[in-house]
């Protein structure tokens, strides 16, 4: 089943960590994601808005990836890219980086569980106001 990831990265805000981000992090992560070519879709990019807040002149960012299938996901996280992108990520990180389980049906889990999550409701009732 087909389903959208939407990931809000929680960085620290220094000038330093947005440096290191822009230049190396970030370049990086669209490295990875463009070898493993799973993902029907990829969006990576800036936070403008926050429940009708301007948020352009913050550090924030987020990833949105389609995913055909929920084994294509689970099966990107288990990539030593991925590992490697998680260990370059972790210091400049506010929130620790983990996924709880990588077996398919625990993914799906878990994904259903963040699905319905109040925080995605959230974001889908913002997405519309933009839309």
């Amino acid at each position: 089943m087909p389903f959208t990831e939407l990931v809000v990265l929680t960085l620290k805000t220094d000038p330093v960590t947005e440096a290191i981000f822009t230049t190396e992090v970030a370049p990086f992560l669209i490295t990875i994601l463009d070898i493993y070519t799973t993902p029907k879709s990829k969006y990576f990019g800036k936070i403008l808005l926050e429940n009708g807040n301007d948020m352009s002149g913050d550090f924030r960012l987020c990833v949105g990836l389609e995913w055909e299938d929920a084994s294509h996901f689970i099966t990107f996280v288990v990539l030593e890219n991925f590992r490697t992108f998680k260990s370059i990520v972790k210091p400049h990180s506010i929130t620790p980086l983990y996924l709880r389980d990588e077996s398919k049906s625990k993914g799906e889990e878990i994904r259903e569980k963040v699905l319905r999550s109040a925080a995605i409701k959230e974001a889908r009732k913002s997405l519309d106001i933009l839309v």
